[in-house]
Formats: C-alpha cells, sequence, structure tokens
C-alpha cells in the first residue's frame, strides 16, 4: 500500500507566499507562544519570500494549513480548542 509522502493535494506542488499571507500566518502562530519549530518554518519562508522562490514540501503544508486555520479562526469556524 502506498501512502505517499503525507502532503495529500499539496504532493509535487510549489506555492508562491505572498507578503499577506505570511503575516497572517505570523499573527496567528504568535498565539501559541515561542515555539522553535514554528519559528524555523517561518524563516524558510521568510527567506522563500524575499529571493522570489515558492515553496514546497513541509514549509507549503505549513504555510497553507496556517493560513486556512487563521482564516476559519477569524471568521468563527474553528474554536480555541486549537491553541
Amino acid at each position: 500500500m502506498d501512502i505517499g509522502n503525507g502532503l495529500g493535494k499539496l504532493n509535487g506542488k510549489s506555492i508562491n507566499v505572498s507578503e499577506k499571507g505570511l503575516n497572517l500566518v505570523k499573527k496567528h502562530i504568535s498565539q501559541f507562544g515561542d515555539i522553535p519549530e514554528n519559528q524555523a518554518m517561518i524563516n524558510r519562508i521568510e527567506s522563500a519570500l524575499k529571493n522570489g522562490q515558492p515553496i514546497t514540501g513541509a514549509d507549503a503544508s505549513f504555510y497553507m494549513h496556517e493560513v486556512a486555520e487563521a482564516t476559519m479562526m477569524q471568521k468563527g469556524r474553528v474554536s480555541a480548542m486549537t491553541k
């Protein structure tokens, strides 16, 4: 059974980061405190944005997940249980 690499629809895809999206992610994850793994992801995503490069793999998955979660929370669709 081939279960892939866990990236689902993002497998093999690249994502262009926007300043607006990155700021949304940074604001969203700031509520969870200083988590080194999150900061490492943010650092890589910031570097990609600065260099005009798309993100892939785990960085793309993290970015898209956090953008979606932040957007849903703003619309009241995700409870505080995710904190």
